[in-house]
């Protein structure tokens, strides 16, 4: 296997890792918007998002150091990544 065969998978893989985490990151806040502010529950959840989200931080970085390898631009600043961003509601 290639090295950039062995990246593009590392890269899937972690933009998959990503989409599933964000997806459960999505659901606990929806059930946590569909519950009265004073609900026992609410901690828990919220405690729950801010796990995965700490999960989630570890993920980027290793993603961008495999985008960065693959196309060499160790010295892209990182805020021009977020004009890649889709717009909220279409799909990549």
């Amino acid at each position: 296997m290639t090295d950039m065969t062995e990246r593009d998978e590392a890269l899937r893989a972690t933009t998959d890792d990503l989409i599933a985490d964000a997806e459960q990151l999505k659901r606990i806040e929806a059930t946590k918007a569909s519950l009265e502010p004073d609900d026992p529950r609410q901690d828990a959840l919220a405690e729950d998002a801010q796990a995965l989200v700490r999960e989630m931080v570890p993920k980027t970085a290793v993603q961008r150091e495999i985008v960065r390898d693959v196309a060499d631009v160790t010295d892209a600043p990182l805020s021009s990544t977020t004009t890649l961003l889709p717009e909220p509601g279409l799909e990549p």
